[in-house]
């Protein structure tokens, strides 16, 4: 199997891959909810996978302990309504701290990548490498394809083997506004208006991502 996971075309909801969340990681964590079309075969091939890899982790943890017992957590979650039946959708949860740790004790800074319907990048850098469009945000609804690499764990702390999904690039098909953003007053005619005119990536990425296919042919591919 591939390092990287491509899902199908998807619906976001609580993106936050621009700006890392330091709520409940000091490390800051970039992360994404999507959700699938479960009868949908691609879907549901990669949900076959994910469950390998999470039995495996399992079968991983009691080959290193026999006396282990693991209980295992779901690489993913069947959507129900308030009264138990399922929606017909599935939701992913994909996760990127934005610091990791080598074996050495090095720290080093990651982000996963943002690039439109047709693999250009959209987040522009400084030469520190900050990020100058940092306004840009995906609102919930959008329409995103994910790159990401599962990793197997085992917490001995809960005794629980699975899988996390690790964010590695997400691609916006269609982009749907933030409502964050405060829609509270009308267009004006006459006004200052804000120009694109950020500087020209040097440390950031400004090629084309290679996670993802263009998707010039797709009807939905307006972003």
């Amino acid at each position: 199997m591939s390092k990287f996971i491509r899902t199908p075309k998807g619906r976001a909801e609580w993106a936050k891959v621009v700006t890392p969340d330091f709520k409940f990681d000091k490390a800051g964590i970039y992360s994404t909810d999507l959700y699938l079309k479960a009868d949908d075969p691609e879907v549901q091939e990669m949900c076959a996978k994910l469950d390998d890899l999470v039995e495996e982790a399992k079968n991983e943890a009691i080959e290193e302990n026999p006396k282990r017992k693991p209980l295992t957590a779901p690489a993913y979650e069947i959507c129900t309504d308030d009264d138990g039946n399922e929606t017909g959708e599935i939701k992913f949860k994909f996760k990127l701290k934005a610091q990791g740790k080598t074996k050495e004790g090095k720290i080093y800074n990651q982000r996963p990548a943002v690039v439109d319907s047709k693999g250009n990048p959209i987040l522009k850098f400084d030469e520190d490498g900050d990020v100058t469009n940092d306004g840009f945000r995906i609102g919930n609804g959008s329409v995103v394809k994910i790159a990401f690499e599962p990793r197997k764990y085992f917490m001995a702390s809960s005794k629980t083997a699975g899988v996390s999904l690790r964010l590695r690039a997400l691609q916006v098909v269609k982009l749907e506004a933030f409502a964050g953003n405060g829609n509270y007053f009308e267009e004006e005619d006459e006004g200052y208006e804000v120009k694109d005119d950020e500087p020209k990536a040097k440390n950031g990425n400004s090629k084309k991502d290679e996670h993802f296919s263009d998707e010039s042919g797709d009807d939905d591919g307006d972003y």
